[in-house]
């Protein structure tokens, strides 16, 4: 998912730069700076957003599998090595 808002930002970045190059190139760095705060104040919510959604969708598969497991051997096999 990270990868997915990495190509998003590139490619508004690449064209509305392109965009502001044409105009004038004095106004590039400026640019840059306003384009990186609004995607970044745009795609942050969504991004916490599906971060929570993924959690919370680990944790749910986790209780179910805890549940339903009744080999403790095993279990433990699945959990020790998360931590680490």
């Amino acid at each position: 998912m990270a990868c997915l808002f990495l190509l998003l930002y590139m490619g508004i970045t690449n064209t509305t730069l392109r965009g502001f190059w044409l105009v004038s190139a004095r106004v590039v760095w400026l640019a840059i700076a306003a384009l990186a705060l609004v995607l970044f104040t745009v795609t942050f919510p969504l991004y916490i957003r599906l971060l929570k959604y993924d959690a919370a969708k680990t944790l749910a598969a986790f209780g179910a599998t805890l549940r339903s497991e009744v080999d403790l051997d095993t279990l433990r096999r699945e959990t020790l090595p998360v931590p680490r």
